[in-house]
């Protein structure tokens, strides 16, 4: 825990809590159902938190930007299915590339074998709507209750850059919000994922389908240039260990890696497009994960590949059925610097830890989690505000 910085936070004014915000709201879904909806859930997910009591009133000036509709009963079968060939998939393709692989029994049937999963894993892949607005991704957004709240509506006008913090042990945060309904609201928004997410069998041709974008800077600058938005967790793998159960870690945290993560604010500030600052309530408690060692986590940093044993429902990889509430912050239209400097950079960077710790406690009293705290792990966060206007000044 010494190496955590806690970032301010800050409780809410007695008015933001107790008076209700005029917001519409889409369609009939009462408070007392959201709660009953967590408190179950999240015995599944954890029986070391607290309920989580929720008053079902959004913070004073937010608006309701998406609810889901009622779930039918399809739901759960659909989304079982779907998580088991997705979610799954990181077991049952290596699986059944290894049985074809026996049963090759001579040599020229093995190399055969070897070129056929060759041409079928370099074959092109470019974005396909018939996968993106695929039905199976609005069942997974009724089974996780999904609501989209903020404080301003979403740009639709430009490119945007969101930071969808935490990475969770499975990515469902920037999964749901680029697949399916939510692909909409977020201005068609593509995902930056690992490269050796891309390349692994099966999952990666998905991904790529979805409009998955490379993590290199090449390819995500592409993209921006292109005029699309794109979604990125800046934690990346080293935020997936991170959290209960983790040595040091408690379940009355949330964690947020963000150190020396800054390629996402450079982007940004490159490229001239706004960084929205995203946290997504319920994610982190989606799968349960095992304790690792740490010398597995350094090999995971290593490999840029997560090695890390998780499940769900039913010991499977399915996810508990939690709600989930993604808090959108105030877009932050950075410096406009084609090489910013290290100053400039870490100015802005100190900026989206302020924003992302100020949105955390503004919205995590609705959630029910008014009994949590956020703690950012960083290298240095201590750029205030005024050092931040005065270096955008001087440029």
């Amino acid at each position: 825990m010494g190496d955590f910085d806690a970032l301010p936070t800050s409780i809410l004014k007695a008015s933001d809590s107790t008076k209700r915000s005029p917001h519409k709201t889409s369609l009939s879904y009462q408070p007392t159902h959201r709660k009953l909806i967590m408190r179950t859930s999240r015995r599944l997910a954890s029986s070391v938190l607290d309920s989580l009591p929720s008053n079902g009133k959004l913070p004073l000036g937010a608006i309701e930007l998406f609810k889901t509709r009622p779930s039918s009963w399809r739901t759960v079968p659909m989304v079982v299915c779907g998580s088991l060939m997705v979610v799954g998939s990181f077991v049952w393709v290596p699986l059944v590339i290894w049985l074809g692989w026996r049963k090759c029994k001579t040599r020229n049937r093995r190399i055969i074998y070897v070129l056929v999963l060759c041409i079928i894993l370099t074959l092109p892949t470019r974005r396909w709507d018939a996968v993106i607005m695929n039905g199976l991704w609005s069942r997974f957004v009724e089974y996780f209750s999904v609501e989209v709240v903020g404080d301003d509506p979403l740009p639709t006008n430009r490119s945007a850059l969101y930071a969808v913090i935490p990475h969770g042990t499975f990515p469902f945060g920037v999964g749901v919000i680029s697949l399916g309904p939510l692909n909409k609201l977020f201005s068609k928004v593509r995902p930056v994922v690992a490269s050796a997410v891309l390349r692994f069998p099966g999952f990666g041709q998905l991904i790529s389908f979805a409009g998955g974008i490379d993590a290199k800077e090449e390819s995500v600058s592409k993209a921006i240039k292109d005029g699309c938005s794109v979604s990125i967790c800046p934690g990346g793998i080293a935020e997936m260990f991170w959290g209960y159960p983790k040595e040091g870690c408690l379940p009355r945290e949330e964690y947020a890696f963000l150190q020396s993560r800054k390629g996402f604010i450079r982007m940004a500030m490159k490229h001239g497009v706004p960084v929205v600052p995203v946290y997504c309530f319920g994610n982190t408690h989606a799968m349960h994960k095992a304790r690792m060692p740490r010398a597995l986590e350094a090999l995971s940093r290593l490999l840029k590949a997560s090695l890390i044993v998780t499940w769900g429902r039913w010991g499977l990889p399915i996810p508990y059925r939690i709600p989930l509430l993604y808090a959108v912050g105030k877009p932050l239209h950075l410096l406009h610097v084609e090489n910013p400097t290290p100053h400039q950079i870490e100015a802005a960077h100190s900026e989206f830890c302020r924003a992302l710790s100020d949105l955390f406690d503004r919205y995590k009293f609705y959630y029910g989690w008014g009994h949590k705290t956020l703690r950012i792990r960083i290298m240095s966060c201590k750029i205030d505000k005024a050092t931040s206007l005065k270096a955008q000044g001087q440029n």
